[in-house]
């Protein structure tokens, strides 16, 4: 619910969707915060980005701030020219694609985590049933995994989606 009043850019329903989410996992906190940047005026924006960094860097949960869009990763890189931060730095340069910009407009909705995760075990070259034992889920589990990822990178072939992946900056260039 937080995420559908962000898109459409209403922050008081976003706040409210938000509140109440002190038990929510690493991740979920992170997301939340993003959320709140992404609603809110510019002071508060680059504060909650830079709370959501804080969150992200030690947890290695850094392309949260890739999926939730090029403008919370605008913020992070203007928060992280005002005032450095470590944590800010380590998004950057991680988020930083080895060749071209992140192509954000490639996908119509965000890469859910073990999509994201998925996507970086196609370019290996491994089989699906050997993906599904990295992952610790059934290859029926995987081929969902797939499908959903495939769709959002408006993909045939596993070759295409890597193809896709690394013009959008989501994989290096040997990845």
């Amino acid at each position: 619910m937080a995420r559908t009043a962000a898109v459409a850019g209403d922050r008081q329903r976003t706040l409210s969707a938000l509140e109440g989410l002190n038990d929510a996992t690493r991740r979920e906190q992170i997301e939340a915060v993003l959320l709140e940047a992404k609603v809110s005026p510019r002071p508060t924006s680059v504060e909650r980005v830079r709370q959501a960094a804080a969150l992200a860097a030690p947890a290695g949960l850094l392309h949260t701030f890739l999926r939730e869009g090029p403008e919370v990763v605008r913020t992070a890189r203007k928060a992280h020219l005002d005032d450095p931060m470590p944590q800010l730095a380590l998004i950057l340069e991680r988020l930083t694609p080895t060749r071209g910009a992140v192509n954000h407009a490639a996908f119509a909705e965000p890469l859910a985590d073990r999509e994201f995760e998925l996507l970086q075990l196609l370019p290996t070259h491994l089989t699906y049933g050997e993906i599904a034992g990295q992952m610790c889920v059934s290859i029926n589990t995987v081929k969902t995994y797939q499908k959903a990822l495939f769709r959002k990178l408006n993909a045939g072939r596993r070759a295409e989606a890597v193809a896709a992946a690394r013009n959008a900056g989501l994989l290096g260039a040997s990845t």
